[in-house]
């Protein structure tokens, strides 16, 4: 599916409207969510281990982005473009699951996905 990119290459270029993503775009990461609960962190996630998920783990906390899904799909710059030209494109529980894992993991404090769901 994806350009066969390695992790250590895969970076987010930029961020992006997610309507301006096309539906049938098969290059994208995402999907639907609503399984994160309280205990659970990022080795829990279905996309842990994935590269174009670590980078956007990696961008998301490096520069501390705590967007609910509600932003990652109405804001103008919500949605990632990666670096193989690919994008993240997430409902808003997937999304919720996105936060909650990797915010979860990294205060190691439980969160829910919908923490960040709306």
């Amino acid at each position: 599916m994806f350009r066969g990119s390695r992790m250590t290459d895969l970076k987010v270029a930029d961020w992006v409207c997610w309507n301006d993503v096309s539906d049938d775009c098969e290059d994208h990461v995402g999907g639907c969510g609503g399984y994160i609960t309280e205990g659970m962190r990022w080795e829990d996630h279905h996309l842990c281990g994935q590269p174009h998920a670590e980078a956007l783990r990696s961008e998301i906390v490096k520069h501390g982005i705590r967007s609910t899904g509600w932003q990652h799909q109405f804001d103008p710059g919500g949605a990632p473009r990666f670096s193989d030209g690919s994008y993240g494109r997430f409902t808003f529980r997937a999304w919720g699951d996105l936060m909650a894992a990797i915010w979860a993991t990294e205060e190691n404090k439980d969160y829910h996905y919908m923490a960040f769901y709306m």
